[in-house]
C-alpha cells in the first residue's frame, strides 16, 4: 500500500476516539507524551504519520519506534530540552518538518500567495499557558522563538479558492487552517481523505469531541469564520 494510503488507513483507526486538548502538558517535566486514547487535531495527525512510518520502516514494529518517531517530528531538531523545545506553533512545525524532510510544503505550486507571519500569541498571553505562567526566563525564550518564526516564508491558499485546487489534493495530505485570531499563524490542523473521490477532512474535531472524516474540505473551511485559508504539506515516504 503507498504510504500516504496507509496514512488514511491508520487515521481511520482512531474514528471516534475522544478530542481532549491540553494531554501535553500535565507533567512538571518536558517529555514526550504519547496517549492514543485522548487525541486534538496536533497530536491526531502527528500520530498517525509517525504509526504510518513505523509501519513503513519496521519488519516488527513497536512502540519504542513510535515514541522515536514521534519525538523526532514533535521537537525542534528532534531534541527535548525544555518546554520552549516543542513546536508550539504550527508554522514552526512546518519550518522544522521541512528541514527533516517529513513534509514538503506543496501549498505555492497549488496557487498559494505568501502568508505574513505575526506570531506571538504565546508571549503575549503567558497566563493561559500554565508553564509560562510567571515565568519571565521562558516567556522571553519564546519569544525569541516568535521572532525566528516570523522572518520565515510561507505561502496559503485563501479559503475562496480552496475549492479550485481540491482535485490535486491526496490521500494523507496535512492541511493546516490559517486562523485571523491576532497572533496566532493556524486554528487547526487535520488530514485529506480522499477514498470517495471527494478531498474530506479527516480530524480530531473539537466541536464534535472526537476524530471524525467530516464534510469537504471547501464546505468545511467556508463554515469556519476565523480560518482564512489552508497551508497544506505532502508528507514524505520514509526510505527503509
Amino acid at each position: 500500500m503507498p504510504y500516504n494510503d496507509i496514512v488514511v488507513k491508520v487515521g481511520k483507526e482512531f474514528l471516534g476516539v475522544p478530542y481532549v486538548g491540553g494531554t501535553l502538558d500535565n507533567s512538571d517535566t518536558e517529555s514526550c507524551v504519547i496517549d492514543l486514547d485522548r487525541l486534538d487535531c496536533v497530536t491526531y495527525f502527528e500520530n498517525c504519520l509517525a504509526i504510518a512510518d513505523v509501519i513503513m520502516t519496521e519488519d516488527n514494529p513497536a512502540f519504542d519506534q513510535l515514541y522515536e518517531r514521534v519525538q523526532y517530528t514533535r521537537y525542534r531538531n528532534g531534541d527535548i530540552d525544555g518546554y520552549e523545545s516543542r513546536l508550539h506553533y504550527t508554522a514552526d512545525w512546518i519550518f522544522d518538518n521541512i528541514d527533516k524532510e517529513i513534509v514538503n510544503d506543496i501549498t505555492s505550486d497549488l496557487g498559494g500567495i505568501p502568508l505574513d507571519l505575526h506570531v506571538n500569541f504565546m508571549s503575549q498571553n503567558a497566563d493561559k499557558y500554565p508553564k509560562l505562567k510567571g515565568n519571565k526566563v521562558l516567556i522571553e525564550k519564546i519569544k525569541k522563538i516568535e521572532d525566528d518564526i516570523n522572518l520565515g516564508q510561507i505561502y496559503f491558499i485563501p479559503k475562496e479558492n480552496v475549492s479550485g485546487i481540491m482535485d490535486q489534493l491526496q490521500n494523507g495530505d496535512i492541511v493546516a487552517f490559517v486562523t485571523s485570531i491576532e497572533g496566532l499563524d493556524y486554528g487547526h490542523i487535520g488530514l485529506i481523505n480522499k477514498e470517495d473521490g471527494t478531498a474530506r477532512l479527516m480530524h480530531a474535531s473539537s466541536t464534535a469531541k472526537k476524530v471524525m472524516i467530516d464534510k469537504p474540505l471547501d464546505q468545511y473551511i467556508s463554515g469556519v469564520s476565523k480560518f482564512t485559508g489552508i497551508t497544506v504539506l505532502r508528507p514524505i515516504s520514509p526510505i527503509k
